[in-house]
C-alpha cells in the first residue's frame, strides 16, 4: 500500500526526535560500590579482593563494584525510548546486587535487597558523588559462602591477592578482613575510605554527625561534576539525594542489632 508523502515527512520527523534525543547519551552513566560486613564480635569483618591490573586503580585492595548503565536505570513500565526519565538510585542498587554475585557468587534475595543500607560516597568519584552509590549488607554473625567471580570477572581480580591478609574466604580470591585492619593498609582504594569509616563510627557508637565530612567532601564533588552532568544528555534524577543510614541517635545499637538469619537474606 503506497505512502502518502505527508506520512513520509511525518516517519522522517518522529525518527529525527528519537535520534535525537538518544544522541550524545552514553551507556555507561554511573558507579557503585556494595559493601558486605559481618558483625562477629566487637569488631566488623568485610569482604574484600585485590583489583587486577586490568581494571581502574589496578592491586588496590577494595570491595566489589561496578559501572551502572542507563539501561539498568529503567524501573519496570519506564519507556525505553524517546530519552525517559530515569532512575539512578533504582539502576545502581540493581547494579549493586549483580555485581555482588558476579564477582563473589553471594545471592541476595529480596528480603536482602532490601535490607541493603546506604553509605556515604567520598570524593574522586568518576562520574562524580551523584553519580556514585555506596551500599552495605550488614550480617550478624554467620560468613557468608563465597563461592568466587564468575568466568566473565575473573580479569577484574587478582588470584591469591588476598594471602596473608585477613581470613580466606575460601575462593581464592576474597578474604575476611576486620575494618580496623583494613582502614590501616596504604593499599586500601581511595574511594572506599569514607564508607568504611563510616561504617566504623556506627560500630564504634559515633554515628551522630559521622556522614558531616564525607557529605561537605560528596557536595564539592557533586558541583565539579556539574559540567560533566550536563554532558550525559541532562539525566533527570529520581531520588539522587536520598538520606544516608546509621545517623542520628542509636546509631550504634540498630548496628549491633540482629539483622536476621543469613539464609532469610541470601539466595
Amino acid at each position: 500500500q503506497a505512502i502518502s508523502v505527508g506520512s513520509r515527512v511525518c516517519l522522517a520527523l518522529v525518527r529525527a526526535r528519537t535520534m535525537a534525543r538518544s544522541k550524545g547519551k552514553p551507556k555507561h552513566i554511573g558507579s557503585c560500590g556494595i559493601y558486605v560486613c559481618v558483625t562477629n564480635g566487637s569488631t566488623p569483618w568485610l569482604l574484600i579482593h585485590r583489583r587486577s591490573k586490568q581494571v581502574s586503580e589496578p592491586r588496590q585492595l577494595a570491595s566489589p563494584g561496578g559501572i551502572v548503565e542507563r539501561s539498568f536505570c529503567l524501573p519496570p513500565g519506564t519507556p525505553t525510548w524517546g530519552g525517559g526519565e530515569i532512575d539512578f538510585d533504582y539502576g545502581a542498587r540493581k547494579t549493586a546486587v549483580q555485581e555482588l554475585r558476579e564477582e563473589t557468587g553471594i545471592e541476595l534475595d529480596e528480603s536482602g535487597q532490601a535490607a541493603l543500607e546506604e553509605l556515604p560516597v567520598g570524593p574522586g568519584a568518576y562520574w562524580g558523588a551523584a553519580f556514585h552509590r555506596n551500599y552495605c549488607l550488614r550480617v550478624d554473625g554467620e560468613f557468608p559462602e563465597v563461592r568466587g567471580p564468575e568466568k566473565a570477572s575473573l580479569h577484574e581480580v587478582i588470584r591469591g591477592g588476598m594471602d596473608g591478609i585477613g581470613e580466606p574466604a575460601g575462593d581464592g580470591f576474597h578474604a575476611w578482613v576486620s575494618l580496623d585492619e583494613l582502614l590501616a593498609r596504604p593499599d586500601l582504594m581511595n574511594g572506599c575510605r569514607v564508607p568504611l569509616e563510616h561504617i566504623w563510627q556506627l560500630a564504634s557508637g559515633e554515628g551522630e554527625g559521622g556522614g558531616a565530612a564525607a557529605d561537605a567532601d560528596a557536595a564539592d564533588a557533586d558541583a565539579a561534576a556539574g559540567a560533566d552532568q550536563e554532558e550525559q544528555g541532562e539525566v533527570q534524577m529520581q531520588g539522587s539525594k536520598r538520606p544516608l543510614s546509621g545517623g542520628g541517635a542509636g546509631a550504634d545499637a540498630t548496628w549491633k542489632r540482629a539483622r536476621g538469619s543469613v539464609g532469610g537474606m541470601l539466595g
